[in-house]
Formats: C-alpha cells, structure tokens, sequence
C-alpha cells in the first residue's frame, strides 16, 4: 500500500472525507537514463517545461547520473501503459528534448494524475491530519511540500506546549482553524492552471503572513534562529530589562535600531513571536503593562493565538 493508500484508510477509520476534484489532469511518468547533460545548454535546470506540440510535459533531471523524467499527459480512460512502448517513448523524448538520436534506456514506467482535495477537518480526538494526508495539491504553484511543511512546524510546536504543561490541550484546537483555511487557499490555487502566477509583493503576504521578517543579526545568524522553543521577545537597544516570568520559556533578544526598525518597533519597542515565526504582539515603543497581559492571554485563553 502506498503512501495515499495509507492516508485514505486513515481517514476511513476517523470518518474525514475528503472535498475537492480527484483528477484533474492525467500524466504518463518515464524514468530514463541518457547523456542528456552533455546537450542541455548551461546552466542546468531543475525543470524543463516542454512546449513541443507532439510531446508537451515536464522534463526533470532526478540525478548527477544523466538520470532523468518525463512526464507527458495521457488519456487512461483510452490507452494503456501497454501502448508506450519502447518506440513510441523513444520518439516522445527525442521530441521533448530536440536530440533526434537520443537513445534513451528505460527504467520505469508509470502514470499518476493531479488532484486538489482537502480534508473536511484535520483533527478527530487524538488523531491529527498533516501534510498529504489532509491535503492533496497539484505541483502548480509549488505550494504543497511548503504547506505541508508548515503543518507539521505548527503542529508540533503546540503538542511540544501540551505535553509539557505549558499550555492546556486547547491549545491543539488552533491547529486546525490556522492551518486548514491555508490548505484549502493553496489547493484551489493549484487546481487553477493559472493559480500559481502572482504578483511577489501578494504572494510574499499570504506565505509569509504575519512571521517574523528575516534579518541578519550576527554574521550567519538569522532573527529568525533566535526563536526559541517558547516565546521569544525582541527588544530595541534602548528597551528595558524586562522581568517576565511565566511557565512558558520567553527569551529575551535585544537587537541594534536598525534590527528594531527592520522588524518594525522604535529603539524602545518590543515583538513578541511564537516559536514558528508568527508575531504575537508588536509594540514600537515600552509595552508597560501589555506585554505580560500579552503573555497571560496566550496562556490563560488558548483561543487561536
């Protein structure tokens, strides 16, 4: 059973469907080995779109072995894999590539379709869905291993919280009403051929939200690896010693005025983010008496924070 045979009987035994269109567009997938490397104009790519009328798809190096893959769309309602034989599959690639005298050595052949689906919840008591198996997007766009990713970060960060009392189990709640809306954005955007072509500033905002931007602090050192396991604070360089003493960890990180300005606060300012990057509370100048309140209500109401 593979990976998606896993996840669809997973989500049979918690009784969550899946929404969204099963299949969107069929591929035909060939790996093959040939001295592409050599003809291929540099700089190397990591992905060809083929364009050629007789032989469109995606052409990809997987390997430093002139090892490579082509997928080429089908029709699996009205052909077989039995009718690309070696033949055919040779004219496909020399099409797709220009190299008439290609002579390409098969290894696999196989087929696969888009699908854009995402679970109707990602949580049933203890179980919780995570990457493909609460959401399944096309390659459109580049989304889906960064969503997934992304899961699994906030995810794990809140049940490091439970487990060790730093929070109540409320807390696993959030899980689903952060992440779920953005599975489902990103799922409909790459089941759209044109969803993935976005303006930078726009894309930037929906993938980003509200993180913590980047900055580089020392040499080779990132506001964003200043993140702690609990809550991080940042302070501009004129932001007092602030006594904050609570059950979740909160380190402290004074930057210079114009690390402070980068992350938007005066030299008297303070950010306070969460493990993942996503700022709780920003303050330009002292926060006085908001900061602990800040604290208290990530602690004490647990209500998407």
């Amino acid at each position: 059973m593979g990976a998606d045979g896993a996840h669809s009987t997973v989500r049979s035994a918690l009784g969550i469907s899946m929404a969204g269109p099963e299949r969107l567009v069929d591929y035909l997938s060939v790996l093959f080995r040939a001295p592409l490397r050599q003809v291929a104009p540099p700089p190397l790519h990591g992905l060809y779109m083929i364009t050629h009328p007789d032989a469109e798809g995606v052409l990809l190096p997987v390997s430093s072995a002139d090892r490579w893959m082509y997928s080429h769309p089908w029709n699996p309602d009205t052909e077989t894999l039995a009718d690309y034989d070696d033949r055919r599959l040779t004219a496909l690639i020399a099409a797709a590539t220009g190299v008439p005298y290609v002579r390409p050595v098969f290894e696999r052949v196989g087929a696969f379709d888009f699908t854009a689906q995402v679970a109707d919840r990602y949580r049933e008591g203890r179980c919780f869905l995570v990457g493909d198996a609460a959401h399944k997007i096309t390659p459109r766009g580049g989304t889906g291993m960064n969503t997934a990713i992304h899961d699994g970060f906030d995810l794990g960060w809140k049940l490091g919280w439970v487990v060790r009392r730093w929070a109540e189990e409320g807390l696993l709640d959030t899980y689903e009403t952060e992440r779920r809306p953005i599975g489902v954005r990103n799922t409909a955007r790459s089941a759209d051929p044109m969803g993935g072509r976005r303006a930078t500033p726009e894309a930037l905002a929906d993938d980003l939200g509200a993180r913590l931007p980047h900055m580089w602090v020392f040499p080779g050192v990132s506001t964003v690896d200043l993140l702690g396991p609990g809550l991080t604070l940042f302070t501009g360089p004129d932001g007092r010693q602030f006594g904050v003493r609570h059950e979740v960890p909160i380190a402290v990180q004074k930057l210079d005025l114009h690390g402070a300005r980068a992350l938007g606060m005066e030299a008297g300012g303070a950010l306070l983010a969460r493990p993942d990057g996503q700022v709780v509370s920003l303050w330009q100048h002292d926060p006085g008496a908001e900061l602990h309140a800040a604290i208290e209500q990530i602690q004490g109401a647990l209500v998407a924070i």
